[in-house]
């Protein structure tokens, strides 16, 4: 792994500012925008342009909710919790050589560990993170009941739809990057997609976030 990639992750990572989930959902939300902005003027000069680079946006904002959100299980759980899963997270082994350049850069074994991860396929994140959570985190949010604040009269379940649709995001996004075609690619369907996903994600925030606050690290408690 490229030491340039790690410290140029180190360096966006300080970037972005507040909860993973407020991230995300800005991003998100940019998405849907622009997704209402194709389908409302399918004619426009760079729609297809502009089309892929909404798909691959939210994909990528997915992606980076899942690297925070790593990075914050390591960052505020306590080591006890994280560290019996961290080889079957990497099992890279690496040569003198690189592990001077380690040292001399300051990588933190963590930082290894997080920068090797990819988030661009839901089996993937759901090895990484039912790990932490010791059963399947997509059939944590699928079992999820929520009510509404301003509603709590009303119950809201996860459907099963909201995991398909982020499948074929990913799916679709692989298409754009490495096997595009001329196809119009934007529809109502794709934005339904973006919304899913956008949906599940929420879900997911509130499973992870949940299991954070309850392995918190005692030692940030007592330093608070």
């Amino acid at each position: 792994m490229e030491i340039e990639r790690i410290l140029q992750n180190r360096v966006n990572r300080g970037t972005r500012a507040g909860r993973p989930y407020l991230v995300f959902e800005s991003a998100a939300a940019e998405c849907l925008d622009a997704a209402q902005f194709l389908l409302s003027t399918p004619n426009s000069k760079h729609a297809r342009l502009l089309e892929r680079a909404v798909v691959i946006s939210m994909v990528s904002a997915i992606e980076v909710y899942f690297k925070d959100v790593l990075d914050g299980i390591f960052r505020l759980c306590a080591p006890a919790f994280f560290e019996p899963h961290l080889k079957r997270l990497h099992a890279t082994k690496y040569d003198i050589s690189e592990l001077v350049d380690f040292h001399r850069n300051r990588v933190h074994p963590l930082e290894l560990i997080a920068a090797n991860q990819s988030f661009q396929n839901t089996e993937v994140i759901d090895s990484v993170f039912s790990k932490f959570l010791g059963k399947s985190l997509w059939g944590s949010v699928l079992d999820m009941k929520v009510r509404v604040k301003d509603a709590p009269e009303n119950e809201y379940q996860f459907e099963a739809k909201l995991l398909s649709d982020l499948k074929k995001l990913f799916s679709l996004r692989h298409e754009l990057v490495h096997d595009p075609s001329q196809k119009p690619v934007f529809s109502n369907v794709v934005r339904d997609q973006i919304q899913s996903a956008s949906v599940l994600i929420l879900g997911v925030d509130i499973a992870l976030m949940k299991m954070i606050a309850e392995n918190q690290d005692p030692d940030l408690k007592t330093n608070a």
